[in-house]
């Protein structure tokens, strides 16, 4: 396996860190994953060899807000964990795998998510016309918290997000409720890139994305593997199966008896790693390349192009962006066009 991490600029000049696990052999698809709130790349090396081995290429970026921040300082860091803006969590998507068809080209991909990644992957899925992936797993993901905080909470967090968007509280996460396993999280009580911090309006605009992903989830064309715990403490259950119920024939929902949130690291995890595995693996062998003489490339307006990433002032911006008074808003492509046409 050749594992690589790199800083990569994304299209507004934002500065992450991406990392890369490629088999040693030829691979035969691809799974870029979404992290959930908190975490980082470095908590990924064991996911990344595990669909390495397999001859899967894993490719996970830093979400903004978490990780490294390789542009700051410490004392920044600390200070930008939490801060984050819905939307470039979705436009980051494009980019990647803009990036992902130049490094490996004809490949299918698998776009994934936990947590916070798995609401985060649902809206990609449900408001981005182009669908430029093979399938989706979603894992646990926060579509509605386990215990909701009470709704005077709420309404105050929307609107101090508004007056003091970068102001960030803890959000009282109990490590010890993502998995079973003593030792994955004794791990990340010791990560010092591991954060419990969210802002005020990062927050407003999971939640209500979060509601957008259960009221569309019949928008969602691909081939989706869900995946949920019964024992989950940190996300509804009844919220994923709401989804779920309301998501059609497309998505397939498997529970794992009493497994907590992050599965993949749960006493279970060698269950959901493989059925993870087998939903992905049959289109790699039916969509990869075939082993032939070599076939001339298609025409430069056939093949897939990622979707123009708008600017503030744009009509598409504002349709994306979750709406300042929580509204949740319509579905769009990424397509750049002047606001009032």
């Amino acid at each position: 396996m050749k594992h690589t991490t790199e800083t990569i600029c994304m299209a507004d000049g934002q500065l992450i860190q991406l990392a890369r696990f490629e088999p040693d052999d030829k691979p035969v698809a691809v799974m870029q994953f979404v992290h959930g709130f908190g975490e980082h790349i470095g908590m990924y090396s064991k996911l990344g060899q595990y669909f390495a081995d397999n001859g899967v290429v894993f490719v996970i970026h830093d979400q903004r807000g978490h990780g490294e921040m390789p542009d700051k300082t410490a004392d920044e860091r600390k200070r930008a964990w939490g801060v984050a803006r819905y939307v470039n969590f979705l436009t980051d998507i494009t980019d990647i795998r803009r990036r992902i068809g130049d490094w490996y080209p004809g490949l299918p991909v698998t776009l994934a998510g936990l947590s916070m990644g798995g609401n985060i992957v649902a809206n990609y899925a449900e408001r981005i016309t182009e669908r430029p992936y093979a399938n989706l797993v979603i894992e646990s993901p926060w579509l509605r918290l386990a215990k909701p905080m009470p709704e005077a909470v709420t309404s105050f967090a929307r609107v101090a997000g508004q007056v003091f968007p970068n102001f960030t509280i803890s959000s009282g996460l109990k490590v010890d409720a993502v998995s079973r396993d003593v030792a994955e999280t004794t791990r990340m009580k010791l990560d010092k890139l591991y954060h419990d911090r969210i802002s005020f309006k990062l927050y407003s605009q999971v939640l209500d994305a979060g509601e957008y992903a259960i009221a569309h989830a019949a928008d969602i064309k691909l081939p989706t593997l869900l995946l949920d715990g019964t024992g989950d403490q940190i996300v509804s259950v009844e919220a994923v199966r709401e989804f779920a119920k309301n998501a059609g024939p497309n998505v397939t929902l498997k529970e794992f008896d009493g497994g907590f949130h992050a599965l993949h690291q749960d006493i279970v995890k060698d269950e959901v790693l493989a059925a993870i595995l087998e939903f992905c693996l049959p289109v790699a062998e039916t969509v990869a390349e075939p082993v032939a003489e070599p076939v001339a490339p298609a025409p430069a307006e056939e093949e897939w192009q990622p979707p123009e990433i708008p600017q503030e002032d744009t009509l598409a911006f504002k349709i994306l962006a979750l709406d300042d008074d929580g509204t949740p808003p319509a579905k769009a492509d990424y397509i750049n066009t002047e606001a009032g046409k």
